[in-house]
């Protein structure tokens, strides 16, 4: 398989081609953010299909990163999805990280597009369990990545804490899919 280069500021950007279907091929953006930023933005990339080529700039929609300053309550553990094929129920399984008795009251999604509705955590002694909530998916969006944001009550003190990403809709991509996403 070849890479392809995106060349945007400082090479921060490679594109993963993926499988052909029906002679037309989807892929990876993959984002090298240095760990001195904490806020990242992304709406263009210019792409050089071909050594020596030139480079032709591509719209990629609304990308936005932060990076959080606090120290994590929850790590991820047993059952955390790092893709999921579409909206539905989303099981998170958590442990606390500091052993800390803290209450996990919402989920943000901080993407447009997504939702998290119906929010259950349920934990039991010791600090491991599970966030539950259904994730709606509009569909005038095709693929998404989010970082679940939750709404923690630690002692009568409330904070949010970004998890790990979560990607949305990559999986089982169809030929009608690809169509569709080249179409728009």
């Amino acid at each position: 398989m070849t890479r392809r280069r995106a060349a945007i500021a400082g090479d921060a950007a490679e594109i993963i081609p993926g499988t052909d279907k029906g002679g037309l091929r989807a892929g990876t953006l993959a984002v090298s953010i240095p760990s001195d930023v904490n806020d990242f933005d992304l709406r263009t990339v210019r792409v050089v299909v071909d050594e020596g080529g030139e480079a032709v700039p591509h719209d990629v929609g609304d990308w936005r990163m932060h990076r959080p300053e606090s120290r994590p309550t929850f790590e991820s553990s047993g059952e955390y999805p790092a893709s999921l094929p579409g909206g539905g129920e989303v099981v998170l399984g958590l442990r606390s990280a500091s052993g800390t008795e803290a209450q996990v009251t919402g989920v943000d999604t901080g993407t447009a597009g997504l939702a998290a509705r119906d929010v259950r955590a349920d934990f039991a002694e010791g600090g491991e369990g599970t966030v539950t909530f259904t994730l709606e998916v509009d569909d005038s969006y095709d693929l998404f990545a989010f970082s679940p944001t939750l709404t923690v009550d630690e002692g009568g003190a409330r904070r949010e804490e970004y998890l790990d990403p979560v990607l949305v809709g990559y999986l089982d991509l169809t030929e009608e899919d690809v169509q569709r996403i080249a179409s728009r």
